[in-house]
């Protein structure tokens, strides 16, 4: 036998129906494996490995949807965790799930990946419409869901986003990915110890990076600066290269008023944060920390544009307490007021 025959199911019916070589789905498989390692430890040399063994699957098998979804992904995560900050990235991906759709109009992974492709341009309308098909299909579909969770999330429906992260976390109580998201909606809705708790409950099995950023974060908030910088320091030695750590550090100096500190984080990094919604917007709260006006400013625009219109947080945030009162910060939480009504009205999943 020199083919294995697939039968792709979901809720037991059959999706899509495909023979390839054992060599092409042993690639396949290696890629995977190194999906699963790079989650848990986010690291480049495995997201390279896993970019590896999809091409060599592609020189194989030009007809296979699943190994063009999977490239889709392998390169939004190099643009979510940082290790590019080329954002043509995003048309390369975008063509990734194209080709998998010619090849199977109902690849809900590509599908899923194109929707969080175009919230990260900002179109978050497009991305409801792509979600929103695949979700009547197969509302239970994880995928799904937790794409759903993200564009809830960036559309300051942050109720709604955890409505669906936490729907994910019940069916896979593994997702490390999903239960960092969790945590973050904590954050952002002011419920800095449900962070913390969650956090700390990741970090017990995986001492993940983008945990221990976002625990910083947390426990900045709480006003454990102490702990907060000991964590990251730690962390930063570990993950030399991992610039969120940095940012998270940044945020940490600047609540303890260690400007220069933070200043020179913000320097040496600042291509890097500007290509991220997330960190777009952390390194504005470091600006507003320090009551530099301009720069807050620039940076919340930046975030803005990125796909962070998270108006519950840019409301909210006591980072941000001081420019309350300005009247151009109050120009922009008006423009975010408005199109969160209208994702409110909209959004109905």
């Amino acid at each position: 036998m020199n083919a294995l025959r697939l039968d792709f199911k979901e809720n037991g019916n059959s999706v899509m129906v495909k023979k390839i070589s054992f060599e092409v789905y042993n690639l396949y498989l290696n890629s995977i494996y190194w999906h699963n390692i790079f989650i848990k430890e986010p690291r480049k040399e495995y997201l390279d490995l896993l970019r590896e063994f999809l091409l060599k699957a592609i020189d194989s098998e030009k007809n296979f949807s699943p190994i063009y979804s999977a490239l889709a992904s392998n390169t939004l995560f190099q643009l979510e965790y940082g290790i590019s900050t080329d954002r043509r990235l995003l048309e390369f991906a975008k063509s990734m799930c194209f080709k998998a759709l010619e090849i199977d109009k109902n690849d809900t992974r590509a599908r899923s990946i194109l929707a969080a492709l175009y919230i990260k341009e900002n179109r978050k309308m497009e991305a409801y419409r792509e979600v929103s098909e695949i979700y009547r299909m197969n509302p239970q579909n994880l995928i799904v869901n937790g794409t759903l969770g993200s564009l809830y999330q960036y559309s300051g429906l942050l109720d709604k986003a955890l409505e669906k992260y936490k729907k994910v976390k019940k069916e896979n109580p593994l997702d490390l990915v999903t239960s960092i998201n969790i945590a973050r909606i904590y954050i952002y809705q002011g419920k800095f110890s449900k962070a913390e708790k969650e956090l700390r409950k990741i970090l017990q099995s995986s001492e993940n990076s983008f945990a221990l950023s976002y625990m910083g974060i947390a426990l900045s908030y709480s006003g454990k600066l102490e702990e907060a910088e000991k964590l990251l320091q730690n962390s930063i030695q570990k993950y030399s290269n991992e610039r969120g750590l940095l940012l998270s550090l940044a945020t940490v100096y600047s609540r303890e008023r260690k400007f220069d500190k933070a200043d020179e984080i913000l320097k040496n990094a600042e291509p890097f944060f500007f290509n991220d919604p997330d960190r777009a917007y952390r390194v504005a709260t470091c600006y507003a920390l320090k009551e530099d006006k301009y720069s807050t400013l620039k940076w919340l625009r930046a975030s803005i544009n990125l796909g962070n219109e998270n108006y519950a947080l840019f409301k909210n945030d006591p980072y941000l307490e001081n420019l309350r009162g300005d009247k151009d910060f109050k120009e922009l939480m008006k423009e975010m007021e408005s199109r969160w009504k209208r994702y409110k009205k909209k959004f109905t999943l």
